[in-house]
């Protein structure tokens, strides 16, 4: 496996199909957050904690969006300090078994950068759950500005609280500078800025997927302005699922 370079704020690699603990691929080990610059052979399966709760009220945790059969509400947790949290609160009858859906995944947003939609990808029970989520970050200055945008999926049966895929589908960094010999700001208003270098980095690459007919599809990971003329899908990667993974067909 390929480690990726990162950069000077950390990010996390410039090849995109990444899944914390949710990935094992033939003849290869995932440590820590490393990317696959290819598709894994197999996509394991991930069974999230759970805790049991009665009611939501007693939560008083504000309610983003919501999704029915079975009935699924994501619930923003975040409080002051805390970084981004959320939770999926999924109906029963007694009441709601409450998962983190960021639990051992690369996936990091807002609540209000996360998606629900309802797929038919097992074809057993209720349709499955699509989670999609964006994350934005950067700052811009009269010298510099660094900007970062991700988003990935993740894919759910929520009959039996099971995390199919999670995966990043897209990355797009972007970063200039210009260093001066002195600050301009403590130059005279008529000296031109003696500049020292400047430059600037652009990395953007994304994947491609299809869901459907018991089937996960999968392009290669490319870069953004690689894409097919005709929109299609390129270099397609076909998985099935089995008993407790997706596999490479």
């Amino acid at each position: 496996m390929v480690k990726l370079a990162t950069s000077w704020i950390g990010r996390k690699a410039l090849i995109l199909l990444a899944t914390n603990f949710c990935l094992l691929a033939s003849a290869q080990e995932i440590e820590g957050e490393h990317f696959l610059t290819t598709p894994p052979d197999t996509i394991q399966f991930y069974y999230p904690a759970k805790t049991f709760v009665s009611s939501l009220d007693s939560l008083q945790h504000q309610i983003i969006d919501s999704i029915k059969n079975p009935l699924c509400y994501l619930l923003n947790t975040r409080t002051t300090g805390t970084g981004y949290q959320c939770l999926l609160a999924l109906k029963t009858k007694q009441g709601f078994f409450l998962v983190n859906p960021f639990e051992h995944s690369i996936a990091y947003a807002d609540a209000y950068d996360i998606q629900l939609e309802r797929v038919d990808f097992d074809s057993k029970g209720n349709l499955e759950l699509l989670l999609t989520w964006e994350f934005y970050a950067g700052h811009s200055g009269w010298n510099n500005s660094v900007h970062e945008h991700d988003a990935g999926m993740q894919l759910w049966n929520l009959d039996n609280i099971i995390r199919y895929a999670d995966f990043q589908t897209y990355y797009h960094f972007e970063h200039w500078w210009t260093n001066y010999e002195e600050d301009p700001m403590d130059t005279i208003a008529t000296d031109e800025p003696i500049v020292l270098d400047s430059g600037s980095e652009f990395e953007c690459e994304r994947i491609d997927y299809q869901i459907k007919n018991k089937k996960l599809l999968l392009s290669f990971p490319y870069r953004c302005y690689d894409e097919a003329e005709d929109g299609s899908l390129t270099n397609l990667n076909e998985y099935r699922l089995s008993k407790k993974t997706l596999i490479k067909k």
